[in-house]
């Protein structure tokens, strides 16, 4: 469901080549909601810049993407 609805969202969005071969993914839990966090790693961990943020509450379903930092097309 969430990479769906990320995919969905990201298709209006120019990711430039040079991040998209470095993107990387990491799930948060925060109370009941999974938090799933579309990145590219910075040297540090300070430094990741946030492609997107995708929120899926586990116990109602509801979803939500934010598209971070991207151009639209």
């Amino acid at each position: 469901m969430a990479r769906r609805l990320t995919q969905k969202e990201l298709e209006a969005y120019v990711i430039p080549d040079e991040m998209r071969d470095s993107l990387a993914l990491t799930t948060l839990f925060e109370g009941d909601d999974r938090v799933f966090v579309l990145y590219v790693p910075g040297e540090q961990r300070e430094n990741a810049r946030v492609i997107a943020r995708t929120t899926v509450n586990a116990v109602t379903g509801v979803a939500s993407v934010d598209i971070c930092g991207l151009d639209r097309q």
